[in-house]
């Protein structure tokens, strides 16, 4: 195996015998949590004899691989290749949580390519990235579910044939994410502290002696929740009340309404709509996930698919349609974290402000949300308008940013400083006018 070396270079440090992270934070003038997090160090109080330090990122430019299957299981053992123009190429195998080794060339624009190995032993190029400075994490999503296989001979009849396989059982229909019958096992995640969970495999034999391998997957039992749905349509009398108790008009609540969630408050498997948001996880756990299940926690995703030197955006750090899919792997490593981490309903309302719209446990705040599109009215809606304030930067109330129709103070209320990255004040404004003349039914 060869090796990516960088290590007669001020920017990378290789561990001695004797060596402890606080140690060589005292030599090159930083602390512990700073190399921690730019080595991405799960256990900083255990480091490894000639493990590779990055102690400066002024000229480094790392990359950082990470496989992860169709169901964004890691994957381990997984044989890659990573090499480029201006450093030397290295090869490695993938660990339990799906990280690679780091990749280092001190050259910023450097096109770093990504192969795997295949089953006949050649390299299937797979990705490429420019380096910057810095550590750019490229998550590398297969289209398939690797599972671990033992094969055995066929059984035989005593002439030699091949014994005839039973009839296959029907296919199952496709279920959605959350539902009961899949709900077995550890509910944790796999990549979660490394664990071994997550696909599981248990193997028997067929009456005629052939192994016969089922495989199942841990999956939450979110149904609990989904099963509380009601279905309850926002009459005018709640539209109404909502807007007297606010003392506002009901097309500026229903502005709210049709931009939060254009799209139905509820899908068809009776899910709420949400947006799973990584750096809300992340916040909520301590970032103590974001090394093992970058794609799920950490930054915040974008809506854009080019970073702004032209290059693409990988999938895994963008927005998505669907995003049960991350909230049920966050909700297997951290419930509650992952219940506050999401937008939900026809409104939108972040999880974590559970306690002021006076739900006693996060989990009573996601039974209200499962009910029906009135309990997004009046259960979220309505007391977070009437709670919602801001004392430090001076945008005041989000009650008098209603009344008053301050789109500009609205927006910063309800979806934070970044409102402007999406023209959000302007389009409540829009769809106001819009409902106010008739041309919109909300």
């Amino acid at each position: 195996m060869s090796s990516n070396p960088m290590t007669d270079t001020p920017e990378i440090y290789v561990v001695q015998p004797g060596d402890t992270l606080g140690g060589i934070a005292r030599t090159y003038g930083t602390t512990t949590h700073v190399l921690a997090k730019m080595n991405r160090l799960q256990n900083p109080d255990r480091l490894a004899v000639g493990q590779r330090l990055v102690v400066s990122e002024k000229k480094v430019c790392a990359v950082v691989p990470l496989f992860i299957d169709r169901d964004r299981n890691p994957m381990k053992g997984l044989r890659y290749r990573i090499e480029s123009r201006r450093a030397s190429a290295f090869e490695g195998v993938s660990q339990l949580n799906g990280l690679g080794e780091r990749f280092i060339t001190k050259a910023e624009g450097d096109v770093v390519r990504i192969l795997v190995r295949k089953l006949d032993g050649t390299w299937k190029l797979i990705h490429e990235t420019p380096a910057r400075v810095g550590e750019k994490l490229v998550t590398l999503k297969s289209g398939k579910i690797r599972l671990p296989l033992r094969m055995e001979p066929h059984p035989q009849t005593p002439d030699g044939l091949p014994v005839s396989d039973p009839p296959s059982a029907p296919k199952p229909k496709p279920v959605p994410i959350g539902t009961p019958h899949q709900a077995r096992g550890d509910m944790h995640h796999p990549a979660a502290h490394g664990a071994d969970k997550g696909m599981k495999g248990q193997q028997t034999r067929t009456p005629q002696g052939a192994t016969d391998t089922r495989y199942s997957k841990d999956r939450p039992d979110l149904q609990k929740y989904f099963a509380l749905y009601t279905g309850e349509k926002i009459t005018d009398a709640d539209w109404q009340e909502a807007a007297t108790r606010i003392s506002c008009e009901v097309a500026v609540i229903q502005a709210f309404a049709h931009v939060e969630s254009g799209r139905a408050p509820f899908d068809r498997y009776h899910r709420p709509t949400i947006q799973y948001e990584r750096h809300k996880f992340a916040k909520h756990t301590g970032h103590k996930y974001d090394a093992a299940n970058a794609d799920i926690s950490g930054k915040a995703y974008t809506n854009k698919k080019f970073d702004k030197n032209g290059n693409p955006i990988a999938a895994n750090d963008r927005y998505v349609a669907d995003a049960y899919e991350r909230f049920e792997r966050a909700f297997g490593l951290d419930e509650d974290a992952a219940i506050m981490a999401c937008s939900w309903g026809k409104f939108q309302v972040l999880g974590e402000n559970y306690r002021g719209l006076e739900f006693p446990t996060v989990q009573k705040f996601l039974e209200a949300a499962c009910k029906s599109e009135q309990e997004h009215l009046l259960k979220l809606f309505l007391p977070f308008a009437m709670t919602m304030r801001d004392t430090k930067y001076g945008h005041g109330t989000l009650r008098n940013a209603l009344i008053e129709k301050d789109w500009a103070n609205a927006a910063w209320l309800y979806n934070g400083p970044d409102y402007r990255k999406y023209d959000y004040d302007n389009q409540l404004k829009a769809a106001y006018e819009k409902i106010k003349s008739g041309a919109l039914r909300v």
